[in-house]
């Protein structure tokens, strides 16, 4: 797969997800947010993944808040929790605890930073 993605900029959105899923478990920070924020910036997403690519960005939006938290960058903090947030604004009854715990942090992180 890094060959792949090396030899002709071709990597899976779901393996981005996971490769920062992966950084994040170890501990490794700086290296779980370029993965995460490779998924967001994507321009080149393979053909197999335009389906599933729409529903992952929210999730690395989440993902980044609390990288971004453990980085103590925290209004980087607040715009990934805030943006994950919007996007799921309208989620299923089930998902809108997560909805709510990212937009109340988000807000009590930005008052924390005098926003």
């Amino acid at each position: 797969r890094q060959a792949r993605a090396r030899d002709f900029g071709i990597e899976r959105v779901v393996e981005r997800l996971l490769t920062g899923d992966a950084h994040a478990a170890l501990g490794q920070w700086e290296q779980a947010a370029e993965a995460y924020e490779r998924l967001l910036s994507s321009y080149r997403v393979h053909w197999r993944d335009i389906d599933s690519w729409a529903t992952l960005l929210p999730l690395a939006h989440e993902r980044l808040g609390e990288t971004y938290l453990a980085l103590a960058d925290t209004a980087r903090a607040v715009q990934h929790l805030e943006a994950f947030a919007e996007m799921w604004r309208d989620a299923d009854p089930e998902l809108q605890p997560r909805v709510t715990a990212a937009r109340d942090r988000a807000a009590q992180l930005a008052a924390g930073l005098g926003n």
